[in-house]
């Protein structure tokens, strides 16, 4: 056999070990993780070598554990997704709290937790806002196929990268210095328990594996890399795992109804989640529409504030009202101008807005500052003011292919489909090789239903992904790889 039937015939023994699923056009992906696996192992690492020591019967449990680090992807980042985060926070804690006949301790499964941002991300969240929950209250299982990430999970110590969206203040409260690292507090890390689960295996729903009678599972950004027979048999484990009235949150990348047909399908702020049925909260919050796909744009500066969605159309639940962090974050420095850039990658977006809103249309202006301004409107939520600075630029000509793009993804937001669509052609005009404003068209013409121009779109991002290496950062993609990007789109080319 040729190189290429040995890798298809691999590819078959990874879906039945793993569900992980590898493409024609993720092969060399396969190839990478194999020979890396078995320079690890001191084995054969030529295709040859490594199909013959697949092929044997007998593998041990590191083999297995080696494969798993090797063919799964760990990135991740405290704070990831916030939308999901803010049905956390807002609507599924409270309406449990409510609940008085509530004896046992609310259960929660990050499945494919990975290096562990995202389950210590949820037990922040508790400590911070749920203060009058104890910790007997609260159990979070996290799991992974990775040892070595379930090791640094254990560890609880992290690099900057992994805080490149957390509030500087919640990083300082729950989080020491040490050396060029930061360690996760004791009080936060007692809370999470850490397990090798595979997700394409019979361990779930188990007592064994602590999987049974679940209140909410988070499975995000890891079913996009799993073969869709293996995702429709996982999603009916999921379901059993769940009490009545549990919710399991997907990446908004992820959404796909005929995967979680079992499930019933709910609208909170601007996304999209999968609840076990329960006629009386699906009545309240239920949605219709279609979602199949990729059906949201990568959007790398809008993350809803909880407080303000008065401008998206598609609102169907109001948020509690929290309280927030610490005032003195949130306060506006009181100097003439306050240096937007800073406050803008430290988080500080808020502080902006109310900026801008106290001192009125700022003298100062300038078109490098109005950018800024605009993602930080965008970034709260108030997406016509965000297009209203960004027109200042367009309407000015003075404008680039980040202005446009940026402009399309606001009026997509405001569901303005067609506007956006001949602004992100603007942008192309100017730059033939932006590839967040492909990404961006190939997902608005994918909810519209035009496939053909959909799978167009997501071919260039292909062929534009081909000067990257998979681990590459992609600029104007809020820290997205080449390989992940090209895992999201894959399934959506014809």
């Amino acid at each position: 056999m040729n190189k290429q039937n040995y890798l298809q015939e691999l590819r078959e023994k990874i879906v039945d070990w793993f569900g992980l699923y590898f493409p024609d056009t993720r092969l060399g992906d396969l190839e990478r993780g194999l020979i890396q696996a078995a320079r690890e192992l001191k084995m054969d690492e030529s295709v040859d070598g490594i199909y013959q020591w697949m092929m044997r019967a007998e593998k041990s449990r590191n083999d297995i554990h080696v494969l798993a680090t090797h063919l799964t992807v760990g990135e991740t980042y405290f704070f990831r997704e916030q939308i999901g985060l803010d049905l956390f926070k807002e609507l599924i804690l409270p309406r449990h709290m409510k609940n008085e006949k509530t004896t046992v301790p609310f259960r929660i499964w990050c499945a494919g937790c990975s290096s562990g941002e995202e389950p210590y991300t949820l037990a922040i969240i508790i400590k911070e806002y749920f203060p009058q929950i104890s910790e007997a209250d609260i159990s979070i299982l996290a799991s992974d196929i990775s040892p070595l990430a379930l090791k640094k999970a254990i560890q609880g110590i992290y690099s900057e990268w992994s805080f490149r969206t957390i509030d500087p203040f919640l990083k300082s409260k729950y989080f020491r210095k040490e050396g060029g690292n930061w360690r996760i507090s004791p009080e936060i890390q007692r809370m999470v328990n850490f397990s090798f689960i595979n997700l394409a295996d019979q361990s779930y729903p188990s007592p064994l594996t602590q999987t049974e009678h679940l209140d909410l599972i988070l499975c995000r950004n890891v079913l996009m890399y799993f073969d869709p027979a293996v995702i429709k048999e996982i999603s009916k484990k999921f379901l059993n795992c769940l009490n009545d009235d549990g919710w399991l949150i997907t990446s908004q990348v992820e959404l796909n109804d005929e995967y979680y047909s079992d499930f019933h399908r709910i609208q909170f702020l601007n996304g999209i989640f999968y609840q076990k049925s329960s006629t009386k909260i699906n009545k309240a919050i239920t949605h219709p529409g279609p979602v199949a796909g990729i059906n949201h744009p990568v959007i790398p500066f809008v993350q809803p504030d909880k407080k303000s969605h008065k401008n998206n159309k598609n609102v169907t639940v109001n948020p509690s009202k929290n309280q927030t962090l610490d005032k003195k974050t949130r306060t506006v420095t009181h100097q003439t101008t306050p240096d937007l850039r800073a406050l803008f990658d430290t988080g500080c977006y808020r502080q902006i807005t109310e900026f801008m809103e106290r001192s009125g249309n700022h003298p100062e202006l300038t078109p490098e500052k109005i950018p800024i301004i605009a993602r930080a409107y965008a970034n709260t939520g108030h997406y016509r003011e965000a297009a209203h600075y960004l027109e200042k630029l367009i309407y000015g000509k003075q404008t680039t292919p980040e202005v446009y793009y940026l402009y399309a993804t606001v009026l997509f937001e405001l569901n303005d489909y067609e506007k956006a669509e001949t602004h992100l052609k603007k942008a192309i005009y100017l730059d033939h090789r932006h590839i967040p404003t492909y990404l961006l068209l190939g997902n608005l013409m994918n909810i519209q239903g035009k496939k053909e121009l959909a799978s167009k779109y997501f071919k260039n991002v292909f062929t534009l992904l081909d000067q990257y290496q998979d681990q590459d950062l992609v600029y104007g993609t809020e820290g997205m790889t080449a390989g992940r990007i090209k895992s999201m789109i894959v399934n959506m080319i014809e």
